[in-house]
């Protein structure tokens, strides 16, 4: 009929307005994929992982994939490797896979804006219309964790290993991304430990202009 018509235009009409208002409040706080590529670019789902996992002995397989017990099922041996480089990791036991938001939603049960702003704060990354404030209890968990030792440990256990890799290792790509990614990773716990941030719009801005030219 005619009214059921026109009651079915009034709800599609009611989805599309509340698609557009959050389409909007994502573009105007800087949340869009583009910023999802910066933090798994600029971030370390190792840090992540190690502020929350409780293996013992972490031992390094490759040129830098960190084995830990799974943090999503039980077991006794590890079999959940995080690869550095990438900022990903797999469990070879149950077949748990995530880059560095996705881990991050998973393990703390939150949703995808709400990682984004988490880890945005964690790495003093500036975006518009952030709604966390530094004292939030996640932030704070995980960026007392970057200025930890352990972590820096790893860090530098992995790249001493590396070091000691032969000259005909090093002339494999993936030993320069995993040596590139530690030096990275070791910046960013200076950079953290010195308060300096990181303006996301003009950093993409500049990242642009390289593009074109």
């Amino acid at each position: 009929s005619s009214k059921e018509v026109n009651n079915n235009i009034e709800e599609l009409d009611s989805i599309i307005n509340t698609f557009s208002i959050l389409l909007k409040s994502m573009q105007d706080s800087g949340i869009n994929d583009n910023f999802h590529n910066f933090l798994q670019s600029e971030g370390s789902l190792l840090h992540l992982v190690n502020t929350n996992n409780k293996t013992k002995s972490i031992k390094i397989s490759s040129y830098d994939g960190y084995k830990f017990l799974c943090d999503f099922h039980t077991e006794r041996t590890p079999s959940m490797i995080v690869y550095n480089y990438t900022n990903r990791t797999y469990c070879y036991g149950c077949g748990a896979a995530f880059d560095l938001v996705h881990y991050l939603m998973e393990y703390e049960r939150i949703d995808y804006h709400q990682a984004l702003w988490i880890l945005a704060k964690v790495y003093m990354i500036d975006i518009k219309k952030n709604p966390l404030k530094e004292d939030n209890s996640l932030v704070k968990k995980y960026q007392e964790s970057l200025l930890n030792d352990p972590y820096r440990e790893l860090l530098i256990k992995g790249k001493e290993r590396l070091e000691n890799y032969s000259i005909g290792n090093r002339l494999h790509y993936e030993y320069n991304c995993a040596m590139d990614k530690f030096n990275h990773d070791l910046l960013l716990i200076e950079r953290i430990r010195n308060g300096k941030h990181i303006n996301y719009k003009k950093k993409k801005e500049q990242v642009f202009k390289l593009t074109i030219n």
